[in-house]
């Protein structure tokens, strides 16, 4: 059945509808779209001597920001009521530079942002930690113990506390790689560089002996002061909260932003990213490495650093280390709107909060969110899977119908009340298909 436009009456009272959970705070992302697979490899060979660098033969994404305090201590309030993977380190509390402190005992710790802190990169944090995080995100953030079922399985399997598998095919979420993460932060389609082909001296778009990045400054609560596309958080200067040589600073706010944009590549804190196993390992140094600068680096932000960090392994944390995540790309007609590979009654509350002013529920990329979109958010979350075709067939009425009843009442599910159920008057909605 082929329908171009279909009103439904609503004249009856809508019942609010309860939706049980077993999650936490959904953590919100800002994720940016890593694409141009098939890229060149970038042609400057690394400190080390090891070169081959950045090709990337898929579109992903990557974390607009530094995971921050506020979304490691959601983890942290999920996970780690009892601790045995020592997730937390009392280092985020003691020192100027740590941003969570934890309270209780073990079996009921519950843990707290300290002021100012939200909005800064966490650090102190170990790979496995990390990757205990995306484990957490790939299992839909749940509540419980550290197990299979929240941070022990998922993108990684870990059969002991720092013993863990390699990336698992069909990762929702996890760390990059070096080549991720060096397409991420230098890479341009198209620029002229130096260096050739695209690739940049510094992930704000500049180039060694032409650009060179400045220092950024920070006001009493760690926000830049001085905001520029090459302004970085390094060199020791961006001091606040009592430190003399250098601090965290608000994630995003210097400015400096990559091709893809990225913020904060070259500085406030090193990211951990996983090591290239088949490349020549001359120091050492193993199977997980960090990339970037930090607020502390007077260098460390050229395309040619790797391992900057070597006197620090894999299990151990540091005030200069945090990490940024990776995830799955998405269809590019995904009724996904909060970017969390999952399609559920989220996606749709953000259908009905933008319908007709924002494209933020646009599904079919047409520039607008309007009732084709959400039929793509009714088939594909009655399928279990993204929307493959923009012209799939309208449900039938009776389907669709239910649908809307659910439209309605997934409005109710995070305000509390259901806004329809006093109106006895009838509710047109309009539908168009693609």
């Amino acid at each position: 059945m082929t329908i171009r436009k279909l009103f439904v009456w609503f004249s009856m009272p809508i019942v609010c509808l309860a939706l049980a959970s077993t999650t936490s705070a959904e953590i919100v992302f800002d994720w940016i779209d890593v694409g141009d697979p098939g890229n060149p490899v970038n042609p400057l060979p690394k400190h080390d001597r090891t070169s081959g660098y950045g090709a990337v033969d898929y579109t992903f994404r990557l974390g607009k920001y530094e995971t921050t305090n506020l979304q490691f201590t959601e983890f942290l309030n999920a996970v780690a009521a009892t601790d045995p993977n020592e997730l937390y380190d009392e280092d985020m509390a003691s020192r100027l530079e740590g941003g969570i402190t934890r309270t209780g005992d073990s079996g009921s710790y519950t843990y707290s942002v300290k002021p100012n802190m939200g909005k800064k990169p966490v650090n102190f944090v170990s790979w496995f930690d990390s990757a205990r995080f995306a484990n957490w995100l790939h299992n839909d953030q749940p509540v419980g113990v550290q197990d299979a079922s929240t941070t022990e399985d998922g993108a990684y399997t870990f059969s002991g506390p720092d013993t863990v598998s390699t990336r698992k095919s069909g990762a929702r979420f996890f760390l990059p790689d070096e080549h991720e993460w060096d397409k991420a932060a230098f890479y341009e389609p198209g620029a002229d560089t130096l260096n050739g082909d695209g690739w940049w001296s510094h992930p704000s778009r500049s180039d060694i002996g032409v650009v060179f990045p400045s220092v950024a400054s920070v006001d009493a609560t760690g926000n830049v002061t001085n905001p520029g596309p090459n302004v970085v958080v390094f060199r020791r200067t961006a001091n606040w909260n009592g430190s003399t040589s250098g601090n965290v600073a608000t994630v995003g706010s210097a400015g400096n932003e990559s091709y893809y944009g990225a913020r904060d590549m070259p500085g406030n804190v090193f990211e951990w990213v996983t090591a290239d196993p088949s490349k020549p390992d001359p120091n050492g140094w193993g199977p997980y490495t960090v990339r970037g600068g930090s607020f502390f680096s007077t260098g460390h932000l050229r395309s040619s650093e790797r391992n900057l960090v070597h006197h620090h392994n894999h299990g151990e944390v540091s005030r200069f280390v945090g990490f940024r995540l990776a995830a799955a790309s998405l269809d590019p007609d995904s009724a996904d709107f909060n970017h969390d590979t999952l399609i559920t009654e989220v996606d749709l509350e953000l259908w009905e909060q933008s319908y007709g002013n924002s494209i933020v529920g646009d599904a079919d990329n047409d520039g607008d969110t309007d009732g084709a979109d959400f039929l793509a958010w009714q088939r594909q979350v009655a399928g279990g899977a993204p929307l493959t075709s923009a012209h799939t067939s309208v449900p039938e009425p009776t389907t669709l119908t239910l649908a809307l009843l659910l439209l309605v009442g997934a409005g109710c599910i995070r305000s509390g009340k259901c806004p329809y159920h006093q109106h006895a008057t009838p509710l047109w909605l309009s539908l168009w298909t693609l």
